[in-house]
């Protein structure tokens, strides 16, 4: 009798049965368990449609004649053996069946094959290159081309450029052609074949006189045969446009689905209210922005990625529609004060000091009667109170300005003896402005140098108040109001911006006092009036020029003098023969009737006209006058009814002009000069 064997036992197991303190059984050790691999995800092989050529034919063509025009394009282009499958005339059928499946189209026009019918209508590939993105139909040439093809010479020819290759160019109309903005294109190959048809004619004249009737005849039925084959043409076209135009209307119903899914995820935010509150030209933006335009369907992920774009906007565009709705009563009250504004700066001098639309509006005096107008509305204004309160607001601005300003001047100006004068006064008080924030060179003041009292509104020691997107109450809506007016500038007082930069021109100073003594004065007492009612001439030998005494006094910081540095021995005063003399010459240069330009008095408002550009020529000038505010003058007066924007009395375009000794035009008398060879 065979046993069966008896079971072997592996070494480990051995081991481990020895070393047991216990007389039972070994214990079985747990399953070590494996590492967790990481999941290699591999791409299915890509199947290939060659094994469906081994089916029968009739099987394959059953198939594809159920396809669409364009997706038969596709399988017909996938392999060599497709396409030449696709080609022969047994696939006409297939062709034939396909067209069927698209509603409402034309039948295949005379002279083309359904393949290539197919190819037109259901393809956006070049008919030449093969290049894709010829979305536009050549309905001249039924075909679609590239702008390579097109500008390629060897294709195609502009007519201006067929003259020297055809002799008879009406013979061109004939032709089929394209229109590319001025260009009209021809094709060269329909050029050649119409230059060969005409040079056989010639051929056949010459040795038949009947070949002239005959090629007229065989013209005659080519053309009734093209204008059965425009008439498909024109069918087709007419389908085209229409799929076009019901496709757009498709992507359109698409993207407002997507933008009804967008409205209700604002809705969850609040924001819902918003889509039939919003302006005309907000809601193109945002139909417009990413999120809004596209004609796909709407996803959560989608959402999450240029949703926080479109909430900002939405709320911005809320927050700018409740600030213009609390801005307008403020709006409406400005417009009724600023016509009593504009009559007291026209009753004024140019040369008046006035506070900005800000300072002036949020004024103690003036801000209870703008709320009372906001409040009551316009008709509750007390004109004759408001007009009285104008003069005392003004003064109380100019007065809080120069306590600022005084704070500039070194103690020897401020502590001055002679406590009758105000020390801005002295003739020793020059200010530079050291700002360069302005890019065009109108907004720097370097150059040249500010006096009193032009240095109380000068643009440099205002601040720019910009618009408060979420006003908090009624003074942020009066700021806002400000702003939106296009006459007002929004900008206010502030002592920062004077300190930063405005200072005190010790030089200056200096260089004053050295011409002051020079006009026969005291320094330590004279005042700009004292030197303004002398009217003095002074000339500076080392640049041989004539000026008043403040452009004397600002000539040194002109960089084209800068260098010189003129010392007080380069200045001498002109004696009283020779000041008449130059007050002569400057006459002479003064604004010409035809070439300079005047600013008309009456368009000066509150708050400046610096956005006027003035009329050339007094013409233009009368011009104005008869057609804005019906004022017809042969003479308009300076003053009265013009006056030229000089800028800063001390800047270059102050009249009287510098003068060259060149241009003085007489024989100077003072000593000092004819000494110097003048």
């Amino acid at each position: 009798m065979v046993m069966p064997p008896e079971p072997v036992q592996h070494a480990g197991a051995l081991n481990d049965a020895s070393t047991s303190t216990s007389g039972g059984p070994a214990r079985k050790r747990a399953r070590p368990i494996p590492a967790t691999k990481p999941v290699i995800r591999k791409r299915g092989r890509r199947l290939s449609l060659s094994r469906l050529t081994d089916m029968p034919l009739d099987v394959i063509f059953e198939i594809l004649s159920h396809l669409h025009p364009g997706d038969l394009l596709n399988v017909a282009r996938t392999t060599k053996l497709f396409y030449r499958l696709m080609i022969r005339q047994s696939s006409v059928t297939i062709w034939k069946a396909a067209l069927r499946n698209v509603p409402g189209l034309p039948e295949c026009p005379a002279g083309m094959t359904e393949m290539g019918f197919a190819s037109l209508m259901f393809s956006n590939h070049c008919h030449i290159c093969g290049k894709t993105g010829c979305n536009a139909i050549e309905w001249q040439f039924c075909a679609r081309f590239c702008k390579s093809c097109r500008e390629d010479r060897t294709i195609f020819f502009k007519l201006r450029e067929v003259g020297h290759v055809v002799d008879h160019e009406y013979m061109l109309e004939i032709l089929p052609s394209m229109v590319k903005g001025k260009d009209t294109f021809l094709r060269v190959d329909d050029i050649m074949d119409l230059n060969e048809k005409l040079e056989d004619i010639d051929r056949r004249h010459a040795l038949d006189e009947n070949a002239i009737e005959r090629a007229v005849e065989d013209l005659v039925e080519g053309r009734l045969h093209k204008r059965d084959r425009r008439t498909d043409i024109a069918r087709c076209k007419e389908w085209d446009e229409k799929r076009g135009r019901d496709r757009e209307r498709q992507l359109d119903e698409m993207r407002e689905q997507r933008r009804d899914a967008v409205w209700e995820k604002l809705t969850e935010l609040g924001l819902g209210q918003e889509r039939n509150l919003l302006r005309g030209y907000d809601r193109e933006h945002l139909n417009r922005m990413e999120g809004m335009k596209e004609p796909t369907p709407f996803t959560q992920r989608g959402w999450d990625k240029v949703g926080q774009h479109i909430i900002v906007w939405v709320r911005n565009c809320r927050n700018s529609r409740i600030r213009e709705e609390r801005l307008k009563p403020y709006k409406e009250a400005l417009d009724a004060l600023l016509p009593h504004l504009n009559s007291f700066v026209r009753a004024n001098p140019l040369e008046a000091i006035y506070p900005t639309a800000i300072d002036f509006f949020m004024s103690p005096q003036i801000r209870p009667i703008v709320e009372g107008l906001v409040q009551l509305g316009v008709d509750s204004l007390d004109t004759k109170r408001f007009k009285e309160l104008i003069p005392e607001v003004c003064r109380t601005h100019t007065d809080m300005v120069r306590a600022h300003v005084v704070k500039l001047l070194p103690p020897w100006l401020q502590n001055r003896q002679d406590d009758t004068s105000d020390p801005l006064e002295s003739a020793l008080v020059w200010f530079r402005c050291f700002d360069s924030s302005g890019l065009h060179p109108m907004n720097e003041c370097h150059h040249t140098s500010i006096a009193y009292p032009r240095i109380i509104g000068h643009k440099h020691i205002h601040e720019n108040v910009k618009t408060i997107f979420e006003p908090q109450n009624a003074d942020d809506d009066l700021v806002n109001a400000v702003g939106w007016s296009w006459s007002l500038q929004s900008s206010r007082f502030s002592s920062q911006e004077l300190s930063t930069n405005i200072t005190f021109d010790h030089h200056l100073s200096f260089h004053a006092a050295q011409i002051v003594e020079l006009c026969g004065l005291d320094p330590a007492t004279a005042l700009y009036s004292d030197m303004d009612s002398l009217d003095a001439r002074v000339a500076c030998v080392t640049c041989k020029q004539v000026m008043t005494w403040r452009k004397a006094v600002t000539h040194i910081v002109k960089p084209a003098h800068r260098s010189h540095r003129c010392s007080h021995g380069a200045w001498v005063l002109l004696n009283e023969e020779d000041i008449h003399q130059v007050k002569k010459a400057e006459d002479r240069y003064k604004p010409k009737v035809t070439t300079a330009r005047f600013y008309c008095y009456f368009c000066r408002t509150f708050g400046g006209s610096w956005w006027s550009s003035g009329y050339k020529g007094l013409k233009g000038l009368k011009e104005h006058l008869s057609h804005s505010h019906n004022i017809v003058k042969l003479r308009p007066k300076l003053h009265v009814d013009y006056y030229f924007f000089l800028g800063e009395p001390t800047c270059d375009d102050e009249l009287p002009d510098t003068l060259c000794y060149k241009n003085l035009g007489f024989k100077v008398s003072t000593p000092a000069l004819v000494a110097e060879g003048w």
